[in-house]
């Protein structure tokens, strides 16, 4: 073989390998991938607190081939059918609560895969937060016995409370620009009271120390700033997604806030 034959062979072989490619290329994108097995389920139950609210929940396991629902029963429970195998994240809504997602969900062959029970929230009040007029280190009025509690004043009054929604979580950080993006603690542990017409809500600086112990950020004498977010306040432990690696709060509301106030750590 001369070699101007040597080179249109090794061209021609060239082009033929890069048709392969292409090809297949081509093959594998519009061909679906396809389970080795479909006749497995996954199953669960969604809890809410409230029996009468166990039924409706849309549950939906997404997979590498697709997703597929079901509805929760009178008693909560769900079943998904015809589930092929793999891993699967499994997601659970319904309106007027908070969705919640369950990660890392194995499915093998012929496998009844039980999901964690979820406990599901109902969404926080869409009316408008309290406006926080200050925070400071007092007696709470009318407790006993008698000590120093963290103080927040606000412009609620008796007459105008049916405008304001009185649930949510509040954001602590030594930094003023404390946000749900940028937190150091966040505390469900508040609790209101009206003193005359005014309300105000207070944090017990023992319980927030005691909820916290062994990881609490902040040493007394620091000045902390704070800030809340609408939330269900029933779902103080959040839930832990796997996928992120960190904690999320399925009712909160990040789009809407109250104003910044600051106090001096007991």
């Amino acid at each position: 073989m001369n070699r101007k034959s040597l080179h249109l062979s090794i061209r021609n072989k060239g082009i033929f390998l890069l048709l392969f490619l292409v090809l297949l290329l081509v093959y594998s994108c519009e061909k679906e991938p396809v389970p080795l097995t479909t006749n497995s389920v996954i199953k669960g139950q969604v809890y809410t607190g409230y029996p009468e609210t166990y039924e409706g929940f849309l549950v939906t396991a997404y997979g590498p081939y697709g997703n597929s629902s079901a509805f929760t029963d009178v008693n909560g429970y769900f079943q998904i059918s015809g589930v092929g195998n793999g891993t699967y994240y499994v997601e659970y809504s319904k309106e007027g609560y908070g969705t919640m997602r369950q990660y890392n969900i194995q499915v093998f062959g012929n496998d009844t895969v039980t999901a964690y029970i979820v406990q599901m929230y109902k969404l926080p009040s869409s009316l408008k937060l309290p406006n926080l007029r200050k925070c400071y280190i007092d007696v709470r009025p009318r407790y006993y016995p008698e000590k120093q509690w963290i103080c927040f004043d606000t412009d609620v009054t008796r007459q105008y409370a049916d405008k304001f929604g009185l649930e949510f979580m509040l954001c602590m950080d030594t930094s003023d620009d404390v946000s749900w993006d940028r937190y150091k603690l966040v505390d469900f542990t508040w609790s209101g009271q009206y003193n005359g017409d005014s309300w105000s809500f207070y944090i017990d600086p023992e319980i927030l120390r005691y909820m916290n112990s062994g990881n609490f950020p902040f040493k007394s004498g620091d000045k902390i700033y704070v800030k809340g977010y609408p939330c269900n306040k029933g779902e103080s432990n959040g839930y832990l997604d796997t996928y992120l690696g960190k904690r999320q709060y399925s009712t909160l509301d990040k789009t809407r806030s109250t104003n910044v106030v600051s106090f001096i750590m007991p």
